[in-house]
């Protein structure tokens, strides 16, 4: 007889394994409290000792910045204020691996219970206006401190505040820029006068470095005996002059005309000549350097160009020069 029993599939036979994702832990929300000396150190031994479950109390008030602390039967007020730094807090079990359990960004502050209460700065905060009155608790609540020694006064001098940029009035400019365009345009005639200032310095050095020998003029009526022989040589100076005409000062006019366009021509062919042989230095270092031949054929035409411009500038020179 055939058994009508079902054939197990092999599938099913087989074993799932679930993969179960871990959940992300989430930081923790942790505070520093402060407390005066002689109950810190109380409060520091039952933590090292771990008896502190039935000892400390912290309860906060609506505004979450004013707080009760109990800590062995006695209250103190606390006030949380804001570190000008964050502390990121780590854990350990096996003193090898760490893992990060929060962010600290606040501290409270624990009051001494023999301090008297000063309630005036609430009465002056109650009868200021609203926005001025929070704008006077987050200054308030800030702590200028850090927690560390060399962190004091540190929002102070971290911190400062910016100084203000002066906006100018883009408006105003404007107009200028346009009435300056349009004074452009109406204009008849436009001239431009370009002021060489190393040139007329190196003419003034040349004037002051020129100077005639010999005695001067005073010198000359003291020491000579010029007033014995005028009554013998009465010449005129028509006689020893000739008279000098208007057409002779006008080409003395345009000789130095022409002197000083020449001097003035050589100056830039000198610069432009200087700028070629710079040039050609270089290009000579890149046909030595380049390893790809088309490369150095193309450079070596370049410097073939410069060289004949270097030719020609010499020959326009020595041709002023005559």
């Amino acid at each position: 007889m055939s058994s009508n029993k079902p054939k197990s599939k092999s599938k099913e036979g087989k074993s799932k394994v679930k993969y179960e994702i871990p959940k992300l832990t989430e930081l923790e929300n942790e505070i520093v409290l402060r407390m005066p000396e002689p109950y810190s150190s109380s409060l520091r031994d039952a933590l090292q000792s771990g008896g502190l479950k039935d000892r400390l109390q912290i309860d906060f008030e609506e505004d979450a910045r004013h707080a009760t602390v109990k800590f062995d039967k006695v209250v103190f007020a606390a006030k949380l204020y804001d570190l000008p730094c964050i502390v990121e807090t780590w854990k350990t079990f096996d003193k090898k691996s760490l893992w990060k359990t929060g962010d600290m960004c606040q501290v409270l502050i624990c009051k001494d219970p023999d301090e008297p209460d000063s309630s005036s700065e609430e009465e002056e905060n109650l009868s200021m206006d609203y926005i001025k009155r929070k704008l006077q608790e987050t200054k308030k609540y800030q702590y200028a401190h850090g927690l560390t020694p060399p962190l004091k006064n540190v929002r102070k001098r971290r911190f400062r505040k910016t100084a203000k940029q002066k906006y100018i009035d883009a408006p105003e400019i404007e107009k200028e820029v346009k009435r300056l365009l349009r004074a452009d345009v109406s204009a008849v005639d436009v001239k431009f006068e370009i002021i060489n200032d190393e040139l007329e310095s190196k003419k003034l050095d040349k004037e002051e470095e020129i100077d005639i020998g010999g005695p001067t003029l005073e010198q000359f009526n003291e020491n000579s005996n010029f007033s014995m022989f005028s009554d013998d040589i009465a010449l005129d100076e028509g006689d020893i002059l000739p008279d000098i005409s208007s057409s002779d000062e006008e080409e003395n006019t345009e000789t130095n005309e022409v002197k000083k366009e020449k001097s003035h021509m050589h100056i830039e062919y000198e610069k432009k000549l200087m700028e070629i042989r710079e040039k050609k230095l270089e290009q000579e270092m890149r046909v030595r350097k380049a390893a790809n031949p088309f490369l150095k054929q193309r450079f070596q035409t370049e410097l073939d160009n410069l060289k004949q411009q270097e030719e020609k500038f010499i020959a326009e020179m020595e041709e002023l020069n005559l």
